[in-house]
C-alpha cells in the first residue's frame, strides 16, 4: 500500500490512505489528524519522506524534530552539551545520529518503545544521505 500526500497550495493538502482491506480513502491532512488510525499513519508517513527529502537539500530541522520525539532526553541533552540544536548543520546532525544510535533501551527487558523503533529505522534512511553517512574514520589522536 501506498500513502501519499498532495499540496494543492499551502491552504489546502489532501493524504491518500488505505484501509486493512485495501481501500483507498482521500482526506484532508488536518481531517486525517482526528481521523486517526490509517489515516494518522500515512499522514505521518508522508511527513516522515518528507523530511528526508528535506534534510537530501541540507534541511535538517525536520528530520532531527522526528528523532527527537521518540528520544526527547536525548535531544535536550545534546543541545545542552553541543550548545546548539541537532538540525543546525551537517556536522551537528551527524553528531546526533551517532549518538542517537548509541544510545541502548532505558529498559533492557522490554527494549526500544515502537515510536523508538520507528525513529531508528528513519535513522537508517537518513545515513544514505551522503552528508549524514556514518563516517567509521571520524576518530582522531592527538599527539601531546
Amino acid at each position: 500500500m501506498t500513502n501519499s500526500i498532495q499540496l494543492f497550495t499551502q491552504d489546502n493538502s489532501a493524504i491518500t490512505y488505505h484501509n486493512k482491506k485495501g481501500d483507498a480513502f482521500n482526506i484532508t491532512t488536518e481531517g486525517a489528524l482526528f481521523k486517526g488510525g490509517q489515516a494518522i499513519a500515512a499522514l505521518k508517513d508522508a511527513a516522515q519522506l518528507s523530511a528526508l527529502h528535506k534534510a537530501e537539500s541540507g534541511r535538517y530541522r525536520a528530520a532531527s524534530d522526528i528523532v527527537s520525539a521518540a528520544f526527547p532526553s536525548m535531544a535536550k541533552a545534546f543541545e545542552k552539551f553541543i550548545g546548539v540544536e541537532p538540525w543546525s548543520s551537517k556536522t551537528t546532525m551527524g553528531l546526533y545520529l551517532d549518538k542517537v544510535e548509541a544510545m541502548r533501551p532505558t529498559n533492557e527487558v522490554k527494549g526500544f518503545t515502537a515510536k523508538q523503533v520507528k525513529a531508528r529505522e528513519f535513522i537508517g534512511l537518513l545515513r544514505t544521505i551522503k552528508a549524514l553517512e556514518r563516517a567509521e574514520d571520524n576518530a582522531f589522536v592527538i599527539e601531546a
